[in-house]
This record gives C-alpha cells, structure tokens and sequence, in this order.
C-alpha cells in the first residue's frame, strides 16, 4: 500500500507531467537530515531546483521506502499508459 502523502503528491500533479519528470534522465532523488532522527527525500531536477520534498520521516530506511514507492507507482503508470 502506498503512503497518502505519495497518492496525494500524483493527484495534486497529475500523471503525466509526474510521467514525463521521471522520464528525464537528470532528475535525481536525494535524502537528507532535517532535524536529529529525521530524513526527507527530494527530488532534484538536472538545473539543481527541487520539484518537490516528502515529509518527515524517523528513519531513512523509512524515506528510501517512500523514494521506491514513486518509483513503483511511476512504473505502473508507464504500464497504463502502454
């Protein structure tokens, strides 16, 4: 199952334009440390600018999961629009 705020981040965008990000090859995830105990991945396009950042997360295992949960969801929406 996938986190609200993942569904939440591809409703608010729409699923083409989060298709044709992902498709750039320059667009890149990056975690990082907000506080002590709490990561937040970004993602970063080839210009450096953020498209967009997760929420706080305890644990980054916890951020990676979530970084792998777009990365499946943007594979599914490939698949559907196939």
């Amino acid at each position: 199952m996938y986190s609200s705020i993942v569904c939440d981040f591809f409703n608010n965008l729409g699923l083409k334009v989060v298709l044709i990000l992902f498709k750039t090859l320059m667009a890149k995830f990056e975690i990082y440390k907000v506080r002590i105990g709490e990561f937040r991945f970004r993602l970063k396009a080839g210009n450096g600018l953020d498209i967009f950042a997760s929420e706080c997360y305890a644990a980054k295992l916890c951020s990676t999961n979530g970084i792998e949960s777009i990365r499946k969801l943007q594979l599914m929406i490939q698949e559907m629009n196939a």
